[in-house]
């Protein structure tokens, strides 16, 4: 029932809920973006804060684009 701009974010390492759980989520969301981060475990956002805060900055200026046009 999301109809939001959705960005879903997994560590390819990601063991407790993995790589096919958010490609799957990401899939059942209308437009969503999936972004897997490489060697990176369930707690991304200590392990590779910069590559999060990044992907997530792409994603919101992206958004801010189509928004503008």
């Amino acid at each position: 029932e999301i109809k939001c701009p959705t960005l879903v974010v997994v560590g390819d390492e990601d063991i407790l809920g993995g790589l096919s759980l958010s490609a799957d989520l990401a899939h059942h969301i209308p437009g969503a973006q999936l972004v897997v981060l490489k060697q990176a475990a369930h707690g991304l956002l200590i392990e590779c804060a910069e590559a999060t805060a990044a992907s997530m900055r792409d994603f919101l200026s992206d958004l801010g684009k189509r928004r503008n046009h």
